[in-house]
């Protein structure tokens, strides 16, 4: 499972620890540090990138206002999340004017937390699908060796398993393309993505079990095979699992 990397700033440990314990429940992110301050929180953006900034707005020396301004110059796609005891307003007008995501007052209420993070979950989904295809679609168009697609291949699915498969039908490629975005649309499934590659287009499923007994790549082929009796040919030259 995908994991993003979360920050947290906070001056008081028990509450640090407390926003740690959430972040983990909420499921796909991973804590990559705890910070007392804003200089330290920083230091640590420039050191591991996070994806995700939750500071607390008051702390000793830099205000979280102040890191995530800093934050933001220098990392412009930071998602940032402001936790507060003061229900001011105008900490929360400063709060919007640096674009957060979201500002929470103390005591958190687990329940909005959880769904504030699946929001910001599904926005860094999106940018990281939109990247994903793009880095997917010059790997292939490129034409790389096989052996370093699979390294490739493993950053953008970071599954156990990864299953590829090719689509062929006579025609335009960017129609097969675009049908076969509809059909994982259809499916709903994030861990899917289809590139095209030369005349075909290329499809890759990210899998945690390879003993799955029907994929949504099969559920894809079996839809295309059976417009393909009226259309053309679509063909499966390669079903395999790549352990990563």
């Amino acid at each position: 499972m995908l994991q993003f990397k979360v920050l947290i700033a906070e001056d008081e440990p028990p509450v640090a620890r407390y926003i740690r314990t959430l972040v983990e429940e909420a499921g796909g992110y991973t804590v990559v540090g705890l910070c007392e301050d804003g200089e330290e929180a920083l230091e640590q953006i420039r050191a591991v990138n996070p994806d995700v900034l939750i500071s607390d707005i008051k702390m000793n020396g830099m205000t979280g206002l102040e890191l995530i301004q800093q934050a933001r110059t220098e990392y412009p796609q930071l998602l940032s999340v402001i936790i507060s005891g003061y229900k001011m307003f105008e900490y929360a007008q400063e709060a919007i004017k640096l674009n957060t995501v979201d500002y929470l007052l103390k005591p958190i209420n687990r329940d909005e937390f959880f769904r504030l993070m699946e929001r910001i979950r599904e926005t860094l989904m999106q940018d990281y699908r939109i990247k994903r295809r793009r880095h997917l679609e010059f790997l292939f168009l490129s034409g790389v060796e096989e052996e370093e697609a699979v390294l490739e291949i493993s950053v953008y699915f970071p599954y156990p398993f990864v299953r590829i498969m090719m689509l062929h039908r006579n025609g335009n490629g960017a129609d097969l393309l675009e049908d076969a975005g509809r059909q994982i649309k259809k499916l709903g499934d994030k861990a899917v993505c289809a590139v095209p590659y030369k005349n075909a287009v290329v499809l890759l499923e990210g899998m945690e079990d390879c003993r799955a007994k029907e994929t949504n790549l099969e559920k894809i082929q079996t839809v295309f095979s059976a417009s393909g009796r009226q259309e053309g040919t679509v063909t499966q030259v390669i079903a395999r699992e790549i352990a990563t």
